[in-house]
């Protein structure tokens, strides 16, 4: 029997109020291991270095392919440092991470190697370019109230359209949002003027020219750039409680999130410079909340899906009177 979905709301107060004391036990399992871990790299790193030294002694002043041997035993820890620290990693997305998301949103899958399907990140026009390289992980799907919404880590390379050879990346978090009657047109909220000139390099135009929409708010104007098809429509999507929503998040997290309105699905694009959800060997995992930005990109999200549902409702409701 499937777990019926959480209302928004009731989401939104988990991700308020959900605690690293919840989770307490596996954590204080997991730290037992890093420990182990940790202890045991310390131990073997100096076997390690003081036989790649002596190699080179014996093996350094020869003219062949043994010079290489301290090489390969350098190469052979960090190697092994990879492969325990992996280990690791594992064991806390399946025994934390899978049981954290599953308690905030119930009946979300989560699948630690799985990614969002290329085309979706394609056609959002986030990155807007060829792309080279795409790779991902961390896939996390489910019904936020009445709403599908999936969620991945992206590091995604492409080539400029506008500039032979140019390189462009996006790393970070990249949700869909599924809104089967929502809205038709297209609309893109850019992350200030610096993206919004690259925007139109590109050339998201897709045949007609989205027009730049100013909207009520000065604050939001002067940090996002919005651009759109239709201007009404995107008036009613951008509501006010919707753009104080992004302007806190851009005050709070200082990063530049990408939002785009497309064929009824609805894209947010939050590059970060790091995987935060990977814990380090060298850190404890008991010091810090859990994910403490996953859990405000995730707030954001489900807090515009809200907003977004409340919008279009009202305007479903308008349009028929």
């Amino acid at each position: 029997m499937s777990t019926p979905p959480l209302p928004t709301t009731q989401i939104l107060k988990s991700l308020e109020t959900v605690r690293q004391e919840d989770l307490q036990g596996a954590l204080q399992e997991l730290e037992a291991e890093r420990l182990r871990v940790w202890a045991h790299l310390r131990r073997v790193a100096p076997i390690f270095w003081i036989t790649g030294i002596a190699s080179i002694f014996v093996f350094g002043a020869q003219d062949n392919i043994l010079q290489i041997i301290p090489f390969l035993i350098w190469a052979g820890y960090y190697w092994h440092k990879h492969l325990v620290g992996r280990q690791f990693v594992e064991g806390f997305k399946d025994r934390v991470l899978r049981r954290f998301i599953t308690t905030v949103i119930p009946g979300m899958t989560y699948d630690p190697k799985g990614k969002i399907d290329r085309a979706h990140f394609q056609q959002s026009g986030i990155l807007g370019t060829r792309i080279t390289r795409y790779n991902g992980e961390d896939l996390m799907v489910g019904q936020v109230g009445a709403t599908m919404l999936a969620c991945c880590e992206l590091d995604v390379t492409g080539t400029a359209t506008h500039s032979e050879g140019e390189s462009v990346t996006f790393n970070g978090l990249f949700f869909v949002i599924d809104f089967p009657k929502g809205f038709s047109s297209r609309t893109y909220v850019l992350s200030g003027e610096v993206d919004s000139k690259r925007w139109q390099r590109e050339g998201y135009r897709r045949g007609q020219e989205p027009h730049r929409v100013m909207l009520e708010d000065p604050e939001f104007n002067a940090m996002f750039w919005v651009y759109s098809l239709d201007p009404v429509e995107a008036r009613y999507l951008l509501s006010t409680s919707f753009m104080e929503r992004l302007i806190t998040f851009r005050r709070d997290r200082g990063l530049w999130p990408t939002l785009t309105f497309i064929d009824n699905h609805f894209y947010v694009g939050m590059g970060v410079s790091s995987n935060f959800m990977e814990p380090k060997l060298h850190k404890t995992v008991l010091d810090s909340r859990i994910n403490t930005e996953f859990l405000d990109d995730f707030r954001l999200v489900v807090g515009l899906v809200e907003d977004l549902n409340l919008n279009l409702r009202i305007w479903g409701e308008k349009a028929v009177v």
